[in-house]
């Protein structure tokens, strides 16, 4: 009897842990550095603007081109914004799917440590969380309003700060 209890529960932790993980999202290629050929984004993605030497500066899509055959991720959208070619910060956000997949995506493949605040989250209360770490700017939002909602993951390179800042005042002028 006590090995068909050990059993399982092995099964039901193993089953626990699949439910955690229940996204299958290739997202090695979205890596700050990229460059935009390297990416082979899909046809799903479109380039929105473009720098003067007509190389894509903003690209957007949804996350299912990454990640297969998952409710939980859909209605996520990425954008990705590119400085010389190079992929300088990434956002991912979704108002569809309130289930805190974009934490578990910087925690689980990013390997941020974010850590919540559970009191935040037991009264709904918005939640922001910044980690520097790895040359890189890790910021996650949860904002919450009623019966809406808006979760935010972004990536900004340290190194590109300061021209996204220039790009965007010179857009604005």
């Amino acid at each position: 009897m006590k090995k068909y209890f050990f059993i399982f529960i092995f099964f039901l932790i193993l089953s626990l842990q699949n439910k955690a993980f229940s996204y299958d999202c290739k997202l090695d290629k979205i890596k700050i550095d990229s460059s935009y050929e390297s990416m082979e984004l899909s046809l799903m993605f479109m380039v929105f603007n473009r720098h003067e030497d007509g190389t894509p500066a903003l690209v957007a899509g949804p996350i299912e081109s990454f990640c297969e055959d998952s409710n939980e991720t859909n209605g996520a959208m990425v954008q990705l914004f590119f400085i010389e070619n190079k992929l300088a910060r990434i956002i991912f956000e979704t108002s569809t799917t309130n289930n805190r997949v974009l934490f578990k995506i910087a925690n689980n493949f990013y390997k941020v440590g974010f850590r919540q605040e559970q009191i935040k989250i037991e009264k709904k209360e918005n939640e922001t969380y910044t980690v520097n770490k790895e040359d890189n700017l890790y910021f996650y939002g949860n904002y919450k309003k009623e019966k809406e909602f808006l979760e935010y993951f972004e990536i900004t390179g340290h190194k590109y700060g300061e021209k996204i800042n220039q790009l965007l005042l010179k857009q604005e002028n």
